[in-house]
């Protein structure tokens, strides 16, 4: 038996179903890009974004809130635009203005860029409640 939920702009956030609802469109969304996969990213090195155990993490979520990385800009970026086309065939799209990017001494300083709009860099990110930056700084958050 199959079971169709219309969903809209209507359904409310406070509402218990509406979580879980969005995490099964953007884990759907998130599989049809394929980052857990083999990719031809711009960067030959074998260090792509982060390896841990010889696994590749190019990004957390948790809800609606992402962390892409990427070893450049180019493939931030394109990782980016990915999401925003994909996330545009179940009705999500990336906010232009609350979308930021932050980088380390090892990344280009280049333009990230979402449907050719040049995104803020910032020091900083609020992510789950908690203030990250770059040089691993907690003083904000003691």
């Amino acid at each position: 038996m199959e079971l169709g939920i219309p969903i809209g702009k209507g359904v409310r956030q406070g509402d218990t179903i509406s979580p879980k609802l969005f995490s099964t469109a953007l884990e759907g969304a998130r599989r049809q890009l394929g980052w857990d996969e083999e990719h031809d990213w711009e960067d030959d090195s074998e260090n792509i974004c982060i390896n841990i155990d010889s696994k590749i993490l190019t990004n957390l979520h948790f809800a609606n809130d992402i962390v892409i990385s990427a070893n450049n800009t180019t493939d931030l970026s394109t990782m980016l635009n990915d999401l925003n086309v994909v996330g545009k065939t179940i009705g999500l799209t990336l906010n232009l203005k609350r979308t930021q990017w932050t980088r380390n001494s090892f990344c280009d300083d280049g333009p990230v860029t979402l449907e050719g709009e040049d995104l803020q860099q910032v020091d900083s990110y609020v992510y789950l409640g908690k203030e990250v930056n770059i040089l691993n700084d907690l003083k904000t958050e003691i």
